[in-house]
Parts: structure tokens; C-alpha cells; sequence
């Protein structure tokens, strides 16, 4: 039974004969190998992202910082290394992992608000690029444990330039009430106060609006009052060289997702003329759309009209699960009318004998563990180049924590 299928959004995932494959393997022959469920990710679609973001920005002083909250994988890491990407971390086990996939210190940015002095001590003997700092307690805090290192903090200050991203509240950062950042009025007094700071370098500024963001105009409103803000700061006196804008560029779920060549645009027309280093803290726009969560449909369950489908990955897989395609073996998303039971809700065409089918979903794969790894996690398998793979072998801690977990 062949059911015309639309395909998925990056090139990488396609369907052929009625069958979804990844990078021409069919999904069925990877889950015989590895097991479900799994999280399946494209490496060349990754690698695309990274480029069209890279190539956006060329002529411009820019380095870019992957996100690893997107996801913390060390093959996925490790992805971005080999590009060239520094990272972005929120906490010691992310900066762990970066180190450990190759990402050198000084290509590494410590954001966050809430950083231990442990975890300050770490990064400073480590030797990262930058702290975001979003606090005049951390700020003091991080002066301390410099000094008893005997070092100097690299910092930005993160500012909050009061923009409503547009975007779902609960990950909305840049307006006045958010708690991410400093108002950019108490800022001014912040800077002063921390030029006195013996352990704290004042290196950058920094700005992070939100996440997802399909919309490429409250980037313009926050990039522009940062600008601002960061000529004023330098003509006040404080050695500014680096101006931090962030990441939040989304994908488009179920419409057009953000415009690239507009969001350039306005970097480029905020930046002219700024004697700065711009960074970049992309995530989600590189790993969304790469990446497949693969569940085995093992029943199809009938209930007062309404027909469900039961697969073998649920919520607790996936806390950031999202509406996405499904695909079965025999057929892809077709007539409305069946439900998919646990983390998937889609709307394909089946039938009680197609049981034994597989679903995947293309959504974030974000699972904001930081230093935590859960082991009930199903093992993630990378793909590139033809080749299938699984990332934990064997069963247990051992076997899940051998390539993901650093040693």
C-alpha cells in the first residue's frame, strides 16, 4: 500500500516506495540494528544549518557559539567541532562535554543564571573565552573566586533591553520582567561597579531575546538598543571589544520558519561601524530539523470511534515533545482520524494489521539535561555518509554513557 507522502523539511529524510529513510537508509533497517525507541539525527543536515548561518554572516567579525542546550550529544558536539563552532554552555557538565567532543576552552562562552562557585572554579582553570554574567551578586561572586585562583574573569554582561520576543512565554527573556539579564539602565551603574572588580575583565555585552523566534523583527529592536548601549559604554570608558547577540533563531514547525538573509541584514545594519567582535549563540536552528525521534507502533488501539496508535516512546523520552509527521511502514501521513498514544500526535492513515509500523517525529531534540544524564534516555543513533550507528552499546549505564557521557 504506497500513500503519497509529503516530504520533511530538510533533504536528508525522504520518503521512498511509501517508507521514510534517512540519508537514503531506510529508517526500518536502523531500528532492527538499534533497537527502539532512538533518536535518529542527520549529520549533513546539521552541517547545511551550520553553513547557511556561517555564510549568512561572511565579511562580518563573527564566531559562532552552538547552543549545546539544542542538544548535548557528543556526537552532535562534535558535529559542530569539526566546523569550526565554539560552544555555548549552561553549566560544568555542558562545558565538560564540549571540551571532551574537542571544542577548545577559548572557544567557550559560559551563560546562565545561575553558575556555582564550583563551576566558576572549573571554567576559569579550564580557560573559556567568556562568563555571561546576569547579576551584580554573580558578578561579586565570580570577582571572588577569580582572585583566590589567582586569574582575571573574562565577562560580558548580559543586558536586557526590555523586547517582547513574540514568542511563548516561558521562553521569552528579553522583556523587564523577565529574570535573565540587567535592566539596561541599571546596567550603566553595573559597568562602572564592575571595573573596580580586581578578578572581573570587562570584555563583552551580551543580549538573548528568546528562543524560537520565527519573526526576525524584535531582533532588530534589541540588536539596535544593544548597539547603542555598547557605543555608550565604550565612550564611557569601559574596554568593550566583543558584542554578544546571542541565539533564538527558531524553525518553522508547522509554517514558514525565520527569513536568515533578513536576520543578516540586520545584524549588518546595527553593526556598521562597531568596533566590535560579534558572537553567536544559534541552537535549535541547527539541530531542529536534523533530527527524528523513532518509536515502534505496537498497538493500534479502537475506543468510542476515535482510533489511537500506542508506540513505544512516550514523554518521558522527549519533555519538549511536539506535533510532528508521522511516518509508517507501507504509508505515510494521509486521512485524519487516528491518534498516536504517548509522545506523538499526528494524523496518519493505518489499519489494526499495521501495528508493527514505525513513527518518527521531526521536531527539537533539546533535552536540557546539563551535567545530568538520565539513562532511561533511549540511545541516539548519528548518521552520516550512509553510515548507521548507535551511540550507547550494550544495555545499562556502561553501555548507554560509553560514547554520550564523558569520561
Amino acid at each position: 500500500m504506497n500513500h503519497s507522502a509529503p516530504q520533511p523539511a530538510v533533504p536528508e529524510f525522504a520518503y521512498r516506495n511509501g517508507a521514510l529513510e534517512a540519508e537514503g537508509l531506510p529508517l526500518a533497517l536502523i531500528a532492527e540494528r538499534v533497537g527502539t525507541p532512538f533518536y535518529l539525527y542527520s549529520a549533513s543536515a546539521m552541517q547545511d544549518a551550520y553553513r547557511r548561518f556561517t555564510a549568512a554572516l561572511e565579511g562580518l567579525n563573527a564566531q559562532v557559539f552552538y547552543a549545546m542546550k539544542a542538544n548535548g550529544n557528543q556526537a552532535v558536539i562534535r558535529c559542530f567541532a569539526d566546523l569550526g563552532a565554539g560552544a555555548d554552555v549552561v553549566s560544568e557538565g555542558e562545558l565538560r562535554r564540549a571540551l571532551a567532543a574537542g571544542i577548545p576552552a577559548e572557544k567557550i562562552v559560559f551563560a546562565g543564571v545561575g553558575k556555582t562557585e564550583r563551576e566558576m572554579t572549573f571554567a576559569l582553570e579550564a580557560g573559556i573565552l567568556q562568563f555571561n554574567a546576569e547579576s551584580w551578586p554573580e558578578l561579586e561572586r565570580l570577582d571572588a573566586v577569580a582572585r583566590a585562583l589567582g586569574k582575571v574573569a573574562p565577562v560580558a554582561i548580559r543586558v536586557n533591553p526590555n523586547v517582547d520576543a513574540k514568542t511563548h512565554t516561558k521562553i521569552a527573556t528579553g522583556r523587564r520582567a523577565d529574570k535573565f539579564g540587567i535592566d539596561l539602565d541599571h546596567a550603566r551603574e553595573i559597568y562602572q561597579a564592575a571595573m573596580k572588580l580586581p578578578g572581573i575583565a570587562l570584555e563583552g555585552l551580551a543580549v538573548h531575546i528568546g528562543s524560537q523566534l520565527t519573526d526576525v523583527a524584535p531582533f532588530r529592536e534589541a540588536f539596535s538598543r544593544t548597539a547603542a548601549f555598547y557605543r555608550e559604554m565604550q565612550a564611557a570608558g569601559v574596554p568593550l571589544t566583543r558584542l554578544d547577540l546571542g541565539g533564538g533563531l527558531g524553525v518553522g514547525y508547522q509554517g514558514a520558519g525565520p527569513d536568515l538573509e533578513s536576520y543578516a541584514a540586520i545584524v549588518r545594519e546595527v553593526a556598521e561601524g562597531l568596533d566590535a567582535e560579534l558572537a553567536f549563540e544559534p541552537g535549535r536552528y541547527l539541530v531542529a530539523a536534523a533530527g527524528l525521534f523513532v518509536t515502534r507502533v505496537i498497538y493500534v488501539k479502537e475506543e468510542r470511534g476515535r482510533r489511537f496508535l500506542i508506540v513505544d516512546g512516550a514523554r518521558g523520552f522527549d519533555r519538549r515533545g511536539a506535533e510532528g509527521q508521522l511516518a509508517l511502514r507501507g504509508g505515510g501521513p494521509g486521512r485524519p482520524g487516528l491518534r498516536v498514544g504517548g509522545l506523538l500526535r499526528a494524523r496518519p492513515q493505518a489499519a489494526a494489521g499495521e501495528g508493527r509500523g514505525f513513527a518518527g517525529s521531526v521536531a527539537c531534540r533539546g533535552l536540557w539535561r546539563g551535567h545530568v544524564f538520565e539513562l532511561q534516555h533511549p540511545p541516539a543513533a548519528p548518521r552520516s555518509d550512509g553510515q548507521g550507528g548507535r551511540d550507547g552499546r550494550g544495555a545499562g549505564a556502561p553501555g548507554l554513557c560509553h560514547n554520550d557521557c564523558p569520561g
